[in-house]
């Protein structure tokens, strides 16, 4: 198990972009060529966008008027996230993670809630900002949100892996592997990761998560995946999901 979350994959662009056009179906009847295409490609977005903070366009004048368009506890979560990262600059890199892992994992901030009721689509990568205004998402938008506040936070992004796994469910009479999203912290390029995940309670080390087997991990440096071997690059101008997600971040914050 160790030597799978451990091994140093190599990015794959070349052959999967020819794929960017396929559309993502529901996560569970996702192939494999089709998802690695769909993260190639947010893997060369994420190098096109600022990760210092996402949260640096959050102003009082926005939280006030995110509670006059939403609500007070939505306003309350903009504002809390904007704290969460504003005190904890100097905290230990364990602090962070326990801390970004319980704000997220908070049930009274943030529902679990599929995509089919949430956005009426299949498969829906939110901002974290969308994230936060909806006090609600699946198991990727809470990675993708523990991804940018840690990175907010100055964590390295070499040292987290938002990972694409199997879940292996015990279920009367067997269990079913369920496909799931978590983010990996890697202390050292060969140390075995931490794993937060939505719907687990405490940060354990992969090897510790017998019920996960990794598929993909992609960051804003590159994607590795178990079983391909090629290397190659694409144009940023190229890439779509992950900058329109982005836009919307900014149009979000436009409006408010």
């Amino acid at each position: 198990m160790e030597e799978i979350w451990t091994a140093c994959y190599t990015n794959v662009f070349d052959q999967l972009i020819c794929l960017s056009k396929q559309t993502i179906t529901q996560t569970k009847r996702l192939t494999l060529p089709t998802l690695l295409c769909f993260l190639a490609t947010i893997c060369v977005a994420l190098s096109t966008v600022d990760l210092n903070n996402p949260a640096a366009g959050i102003n009082a004048d926005v939280i006030k008027r995110i509670e006059q368009k939403y609500n007070a506890p939505t306003a309350k979560r903009l504002n809390d996230w904007t704290l969460l990262i504003k005190e904890n600059q100097s905290a230990t890199a364990e602090q962070k993670l326990e801390r970004v892992n319980n704000f997220f994992n908070d049930t009274s901030r943030i529902q679990y809630t599929p995509d089919t009721i949430l956005w009426n689509k299949y498969d829906y990568w939110a901002s974290p900002v969308e994230f936060l205004l909806k006090g609600a998402g699946d198991c990727e938008d809470y990675a993708i949100a523990k991804f940018f506040t840690l990175l907010a936070l100055g964590v390295p992004q070499d040292k987290l892996k938002i990972t694409y796994v199997y879940m292996t469910q015990k279920m009367d009479g067997g269990s079913k592997d369920q496909a799931h999203m978590v983010l990996g912290y890697y202390k050292t390029s060969d140390a075995t990761p931490l794993i937060l995940d939505n719907a687990y309670p405490t940060i354990e080390s992969a090897s510790e998560r017998t019920d996960l087997r990794p598929v993909l991990a992609f960051n804003g440096l590159t994607l590795w995946d178990s079983r391909q071997r090629k290397n190659g690059a694409r144009s940023p101008q190229d890439v779509k999901p992950w900058v329109e997600m982005n836009n919307r971040t900014l149009s979000l914050l436009e409006v408010l």
